[in-house]
């Protein structure tokens, strides 16, 4: 979005339209597909697009309507935004892209699909995928797993790491123009979102900018603007053979799409607050800061806020122009849609306190587990940041986080190098305004003080939790280990429980049981 638009809220020309609607809603107008033809048709409607589900093909034409950020009135703009949607989409679902063909009428008033006469519009050609794998339907049946969350957040990161990059000083005034967008937007509907409600969203929005211009100036010089997905939310995101597959980028407008890293991921990040799965939305950004391992992202958390705030703006928006064209129960529920992501959007721009949570313990008694599932509960949404010993030890050696390291790489020189590294993050992820946990077996009395030492004078509470489990268990959950990023052996508990740790004052926690039994006893202890 810009601030120089000045386009109507909302123009719409469809009549056009009508023949190609009608005939692509028609199952005799698809070629036959093993012997014959779909049987059915089904139709989907955006504020923006029309698709026809035909089989196991789908093709999606453009409606001709104008908003304030897109102009698809004339057939030769849904020509090249076609073309331009099936290039974008190629790069992340060359699979499910197959081309852009003209619904054609000959001479004899014939309608076809890529057929012979008058061109009448212009279709993207895609290969159909079950409704049910999109994450936004299979989520409402299955929750979010970790290991699901883990590889979106692994397939996100490689999206934005081969994305071209956009270097620019005008980091702010992009996100400025959204500001301005949204309210320009916004004023032209009162009657859906009064005005004090939208002075209050905007000025939060435009404060939270001014504090953090430098920040996003600094990410624009160093290559964090990039043509990534642009509209990465949980419906445009489907699992094929078990893998998270990104389809249906922003097309219509390349200044939308080239944007901050963390603005991309901050929309999946709301999506996933906005559907009640808080705890997966602090995962996926904890585990794409985990594998990405860039401090410019730590130092960006100062942003994300304000991202967030936009996101759910952004729908709010979209809401109220889909509400526009509607009337009665549909009307309403556009209007308490638009309503529901304003007052999230103000929720993602209330005062944060930050605090750091250390957690402690020898080899098997959970740490990694517990800090995972109370980080999404420190804190502001979406939580605290969990810096975890084991990733941040093989980040610092190149090696991948399941990839077991050589004994060399656990000296008391390595491991002084290793929790350096983790005081020097957890400095960083507070200074950003941000919570943090730190999760790493603290055995020696120097490796406490010098942790809580980072919450003093940063100013943030400290709380610390020691987790104590019997060495028998200890060993047998580490035996049972497979796939982490813990090099941990029995024989390492062992000696960890041989050497001891000292006297610990941090609040001890029991840690014999269950996961869950853990995280409650954690809970009552932190209050």
């Amino acid at each position: 979005m810009s601030n120089s638009s000045t386009a109507p809220l909302h123009v719409d020309s469809q009549d056009e339209q009508v023949d190609v609607v009608a005939f692509l809603s028609d199952p005799n107008a698809y070629p036959a597909q093993d012997g014959s033809g779909p049987g059915h048709v089904e139709r989907i409607q955006t504020h923006a697009a029309i698709v026809f589900l035909a089989g196991s093909h789908a093709y999606k034409i453009k409606r001709a309507v104008t908003y304030a950020y897109l102009d698809f009135s004339a057939l030769e703009k849904r020509r090249r935004i076609c073309l331009h949607e099936l290039a974008v989409n190629r790069i992340n679902a060359p699979d499910i892209y197959l081309g852009v063909v003209p619904i054609t009428r000959d001479s004899t008033g014939q309608l076809a699909i890529d057929g012979h006469g008058e061109v009448l519009e212009w279709a993207l050609h895609m290969r159909r995928f079950p409704s049910t794998n999109i994450l936004s339907a299979r989520f409402e049946r299955t929750p979010p797993s970790a290991d699901l969350i883990g590889r979106l957040a692994t397939r996100i990161l490689a999206q934005h790491d081969q994305a071209a990059r956009l270097i620019t000083l005008a980091g702010a005034a992009r996100i400025g123009g959204i500001v301005d967008e949204l309210r320009t937007v916004f004023a032209a509907t009162p009657s859906t979102l009064p005005q004090h409600i939208i002075d209050t969203l905007i000025g939060r929005m435009q404060h939270e900018l001014h504090a953090i211009r430098f920040c996003l100036k600094l990410r624009g010089r160093q290559g964090c603007v990039r043509r990534c997905h642009g509209d990465l939310h949980l419906g445009n995101i489907v699992l094929i053979d078990d893998k998270p597959v990104l389809f249906d980028a922003l097309e219509f407008d390349e200044t939308l799409a080239t944007i901050d890293v963390l603005y991309d991921l901050a929309f999946l990040i709301m999506d996933l607050d906005v559907r009640g799965f808080a705890p997966a939305a602090n995962l996926l950004l904890n585990r794409y800061l985990q594998i990405g391992q860039r401090d410019l992202d730590i130092h960006g958390l100062r942003a994300l806020p304000l991202f967030l705030a936009l996101r759910a703006g952004i729908r709010a928006m979209v809401a109220v122009e889909r509400g526009q064209g509607l009337t009665g129960t549909a009307h309403e529920k556009a209007d308490a849609e638009a309503r529901r992501y304003v007052e999230k959007a103000m929720g993602y721009l209330a005062p944060r306190h930050s605090q750091l949570v250390a957690i402690g313990g020898y080899s098997g008694t959970g740490k990694s587990t517990l800090a995972s599932s109370l980080a999404s509960e420190i804190g502001a949404f979406p939580g605290a940041i969990h810096l975890r010993s084991d990733i941040e030890r093989k980040a610092m050696s190149g090696a991948r986080e399941t990839e077991r390291l050589a004994s060399n790489a656990y000296t008391p020189e390595t491991n002084s190098k290793v929790y350096d590294r983790l005081l020097r993050r957890a400095r960083q992820v507070l200074r950003s305004g941000c919570s943090v946990v730190v999760d790493a077996a603290f055995l020696l009395p120097a490796e406490r003080t010098n942790i809580e030492a980072v919450a003093r004078r940063s100013g943030v509470p400290f709380s610390g939790v020691w987790l104590t489990a019997g060495k028998a268990i200890a060993t047998h959950r580490v035996s049972l280990r497979q796939g982490d990023a813990s090099d941990a052996t029995t024989p390492v508990v062992e000696a960890q429980f041989a050497n001891g740790t000292g006297h610990v004052s941090w609040t001890h926690i029991e840690a014999d049981g269950t996961a869950e039994d853990t995280l409650a006893n954690a809970r009552s202890a932190l209050g």
